[in-house]
């Protein structure tokens, strides 16, 4: 090997460590870029393994979340269907059973999670022990995958474990997969990240027709405290 070319390949080798960031610094880089944005939008593919082993359900949509605290989920394929979370309070509305479920999360949903992580309420580093997967951020070149899982005793404790693929170009998430304590694993796949959009705010607003059965958690603000419209009926 000429002199020239060996000493070019020893540079290379001692400067490729410094391109693989710590966990520590890909979650650093992708609070600070969360934190920086007004609202996302995109669209997702979502596949649910339940336990026991059955047939995956595969779904599609598009998402929407605008700070501090609004998010929807639009399912299209193959069933429409929204999952709403505005004011504290979260709305599932099923049109072909002509059903909508309004309550407070838990905590333990995958949306509940996600939600608090987009708007920077969830601090990676302090609620979670992070670990750099390299298996899994060899999937897709650019990309870099966090493994989390809480810290006992932490906020996010409810959670069994969550992996959060990450673009190592615009540091936006490209994949999300929540694992819960039995087993269940929820994997959301986003493409078309659009950042900073003005967002129409009917985005989220649920519209259900005059005869949609509502059921509500207890405690939750009762029938005659909707809005004056029977065809716009939202959590107040």
């Amino acid at each position: 090997m000429k002199p020239a070319v060996f000493v070019a390949a020893l540079i290379g080798l001692l400067a490729a460590p410094s391109t693989v960031p710590t966990a520590d610094e890909v979650a650093l880089r992708l609070e600070g870029r969360l934190r920086a944005l007004q609202s996302l939008e995109a669209r997702f593919r979502q596949v649910y393994a339940g336990q026991p082993p059955a047939v995956p359900i595969r779904e599609t949509g598009r998402f929407y979340f605008q700070k501090p605290d609004r998010m929807r989920w639009r399912y299209e394929d193959p069933e429409p269907k929204d999952y709403l979370y505005r004011d504290g309070v979260f709305s599932s509305y099923f049109p072909e059973d002509n059903q909508m479920l309004v309550q407070i999360l838990s905590g333990d949903e995958p949306e509940a999670a996600f939600l608090l992580i987009l708007a920077g309420a969830r601090s990676l580093r302090d609620d979670y022990d992070l670990e750099l997967d390299s298996a899994e951020a060899a999937r897709s070149a650019g990309s870099w995958t966090l493994r989390l899982k809480p810290k006992a005793g932490g906020e996010a404790d409810d959670a069994r474990e969550i992996l959060l693929e990450v673009d190592g170009k615009d540091w936006l998430i490209r994949r999300a997969l929540f694992k819960d304590w039995a087993g269940n694993a929820s994997e959301f796949a986003f493409e078309g990240w659009k950042t900073d959009r003005r967002l129409d705010p009917g985005l989220f607003e649920l519209k259900v027709p005059d005869d949609c059965e509502i059921i509500r958690q207890d405690g939750l603000v009762p029938p005659d405290r909707q809005t004056d419209s029977a065809e716009v009926r939202i959590p107040q």
